[in-house]
């Protein structure tokens, strides 16, 4: 009877030790090294939405794009520009104002594209 009672003392002890020890510990949400990192991405400026690559559930992420704003923008593809989105009337410019911040426009090989250059000024020895 001694070695039961000793047995039971021992592992409510132990029972005791493992729940004030978890109690304590911070939610598994706060301990994934990468829940910090999913945050801090969406603030970067280099985490823009491609226009001429993004899905339609990307895009509806975007704030006031909805699903037909969403396919009327994968169906202009593809943009040399964002402001592609204003002058070709793809979106009202209320939306396209809200979003022009977080939206880019990638060529086709995957670099940014600055604006379109405009073709009725001659590039004189100016080679980038």
């Amino acid at each position: 009877m001694k070695k039961i009672t000793h047995f039971l003392v021992h592992s409510v002890a132990l029972i005791a030790l493992v729940v004030t020890t978890s109690a304590g510990a911070a939610p598994p949400s706060q301990t994934k090294p990468g829940a910090e990192l999913s945050t801090q991405e969406s603030n970067l400026p280099n985490s823009r939405i491609d226009i001429n690559s993004a899905t339609l559930t990307a895009l509806r992420s975007l704030p006031g794009i909805g699903t037909a704003n969403a396919r009327k923008i994968v169906a202009g593809r593809p943009y040399t520009s964002v402001d592609d989105l204003k002058t070709r009337k793809v979106l009202p410019i209320k939306a396209y104002d809200r979003i022009r911040d977080r939206i880019s426009a990638k060529d086709t090989e995957g670099e940014k594209t600055a604006e379109s250059p405009d073709m009725r000024k001659p590039n004189f020895g100016k080679h980038e």
